[in-house]
């Protein structure tokens, strides 16, 4: 009889340590697949932050060169207008100039051809 009730003992004490151990076996797996998760997690939102970030930069980026190629454009479109403007302006001088210079040379024709007129005119009364 006591050696029954010892074995019996014995026996539901190495149940109920195995079956703790199991529980804190259990409860140490779920543990870790709760860090796993949390780990997880935590680097898909690290990623997308990191994603997020680069996105960002490579837009700015992006849009900087598009200004520095705007601007360039402008610049380099500025430059030849004044170009041509200044281009305009000076062929519109000698446009004027040489309008000025072939007027006093007809002017100096038709006073040599009125004089070689009068000259005519002259000699021929003169006989």
């Amino acid at each position: 009889r006591f050696t029954e009730h010892v074995r019996a003992d014995f026996t539901a004490r190495i149940t109920e340590r195995s079956n703790q151990r199991a529980k804190d076996f259990t409860s140490s797996i779920q543990d870790t697949t709760d860090t796993i998760r949390e780990f997880r997690n935590n680097s898909q939102t690290r990623a997308r932050t990191i994603l997020h970030g680069i996105y960002t930069r490579t837009r700015d980026t992006i849009n900087a060169i598009k200004d520095i190629y705007r601007n360039a454009k402008e610049r380099i479109r500025d430059f030849f207008q004044r170009a041509d403007e200044r281009l305009s302006k000076r062929m519109e001088q000698e446009t004027r100039e040489l309008h000025t210079k072939t007027t006093q040379l007809d002017r100096k024709i038709r006073e040599h051809n009125q004089k070689i007129e009068n000259e005519r005119n002259y000699s021929r009364d003169g006989r």
